[in-house]
């Protein structure tokens, strides 16, 4: 069966293997509405570029452009970050052959729950895990790390990135 939705995921540096907690909520979503989906793996330095010439709307708060996305080829409709897209897919995709995710009459109370974690609880996750990103993220990323100097990482960062390329003799990068 020909493949319905695009899945735009974050390459690390072990490759095309899925590592993001965000992407993983997509990637479970997509499998268990059994929908033909193809995964394409983006570098981080390559998602703003990516997302613009899709079209996709950028956010409002936090990074403009980031992963998850996704491509419905059948109604060219791009859409990224995991809660829209969740609801996005479970709206399109009914019926017995693609279970539902959110039991209806939900919907509201997953819009305040989702609201709450992502302006009260995330930013302090965040904190704590995004100083590990550098590790993984692959070697391209040096460029695009002003972009969480909101964080107060970026000098952590690209200390981290820098020392990486020099130890895997990583040239013209």
């Amino acid at each position: 069966m020909a493949s319905l939705v695009e899945f735009f995921d974050i390459l690390s540096v072990k490759g095309p293997v899925s590592w993001s907690p965000n992407t993983a909520r997509i990637r479970l979503t997509l499998n268990y509405k059994r929908i033909p989906h193809k995964t394409t793996f983006l570098s981080f330095a390559d998602i703003a570029d990516n997302h613009k010439a899709l079209n996709i709307t950028p956010n409002t708060v936090g990074m403009p452009f980031t992963c998850p996305a996704i491509l419905h080829h059948p109604s060219k409709s791009a859409i990224q970050d995991s809660f829209p897209i969740a609801k996005y897919l479970d709206d399109t995709f009914t019926g017995p052959e693609h279970p539902t995710i959110f039991p209806t009459g939900s919907h509201a109370l997953i819009t305040l729950t989702q609201n709450v974690l992502s302006t009260r609880v995330l930013p302090v996750i965040l904190k704590l895990v995004v100083a590990k990103v550098p590790g993984i993220l692959d070697v391209r990323v040096e460029s695009t790390l002003y972009v969480l100097g909101r964080y107060g990482l970026v000098c952590q960062w690209r200390s981290t990135v820098k020392t990486r390329k020099r130890s895997e003799g990583v040239e013209g990068v």
